[in-house]
């Protein structure tokens, strides 16, 4: 196995030139179809490793480890070298590329190791059942944590679920994920935290314009929101992701929508949006306006939708919008 790991990373490291006269990396799909052209007796659906002293390998060797491991696999070598490296790795991939850099002296890429690693642990994860997920995800609980490299490890599994539809995993590692989401959120001022908020709550930016439902959040998976209404409501990014999800991959849940709106400015009247009160407002008049118009003789003879909705036009109104003054008229 050492022979085929050399030769995989021989052929990485190896230089194309194109017809303008500059060298370029080639990609990793390009050095497995090589690498299958040399060795033509090798297959990699059978692949099996043998590195015993696979704590001496570095961030870059393991990288191109974790790229010949199929993420369906089952074997058991292939899993040992994930739990075997993954509790020193999780703390190298989560932590800041400058400290990372600092400590470790190494001038390599971080940021592309990192999202090549996430992105094949994302997938290798949610291929697990999910009584085996503990073991592979406690590395990344225990250095979780409010910086942009937290952000992109989740931004990685959100766009792996995207692909794969594994709800079930996927559910099961964001519930694993909320107790060290909550203590992040409520123990530091990070520039990153609204990143990291956004992406966990799924106000993800790669979501394609349009799009109205994901086939992974469903109606079982709804109280996800209801509590992080309750318990990070006072969060200005909270209140902002929730509002840009009712107009994305939460539209079919408005009723929902209102409830956890509902909540958060119930519990924090005074709460200031800072730098995000305007993209805040434009997505909380989209969908109020919405619901509204759908909803509006419901409103009007119903006492307890109605003292739900007028509290949150009366948030809006507060903090300039017209749009919320017009709708709470029409609803008088």
């Amino acid at each position: 196995m050492k022979y085929l790991y050399f030769i995989y990373k021989w052929l990485r490291s190896k230089k194309k030139r194109k017809e303008k006269s500059f060298w370029v990396g080639i990609s990793k799909s390009k050095i497995l179809e090589e690498f299958d052209n040399k060795i033509t007796d090798f297959s990699f659906s059978n692949i099996l490793f043998d590195i015993r002293n696979i704590e001496l390998l570095d961030i870059n060797d393991l990288e191109i480890v974790y790229q010949l491991i199929p993420s369906k696999t089952k074997n058991e070598i292939h899993l040992n070298i994930y739990r075997n490296s993954l509790p020193l790795l999780a703390s190298k991939l989560l932590r800041n590329k400058r400290s990372y850099r600092e400590d470790n002296d190494d001038d390599s890429d971080i940021y592309l190791l990192r999202r090549h690693i996430f992105k094949k642990f994302a997938n290798f994860i949610l291929e697990k059942e999910t009584d085996e997920i503990d073991l592979y995800l406690k590395p990344f609980i225990d250095d979780f944590n409010s910086n942009e490299e937290t952000s992109f490890f989740i931004d990685e599994i959100i766009s792996a679920e995207d692909l794969c539809k594994r709800p079930e995993q996927f559910w099961y590692i964001w519930n694993k994920l909320y107790s060290k989401f909550i203590e992040t959120c409520n123990n530091s001022q990070n520039f990153y935290l609204n990143q990291v908020i956004n992406n966990y709550l799924l106000a993800w930016q790669w979501w394609r314009e349009g799009i109205e439902e994901w086939h992974s959040l469903k109606e079982e998976n709804l109280s996800f929101y209801s509590n992080v209404s309750k318990d990070l409501g006072h969060i200005p990014s909270v209140l902002y992701s929730i509002t840009k999800i009712l107009n994305s991959i939460g539209s079919n849940f408005k009723k929902e929508g209102i409830d956890w709106i509902f909540i958060i400015i119930s519990n924090n009247k005074s709460l200031k949006m800072g730098d995000l009160e305007s993209n805040t407002l434009y997505y909380l008049e989209r969908f109020i306006r919405k619901f509204i118009f759908l909803n509006k003789g419901q409103i009007k003879h119903e006492i307890r939708l109605k003292n739900k909705v007028l509290p949150i036009l009366d948030f809006m109104i507060e903090r300039g919008s017209i749009h919320g003054y017009l709708l709470r008229e029409s609803i008088l």
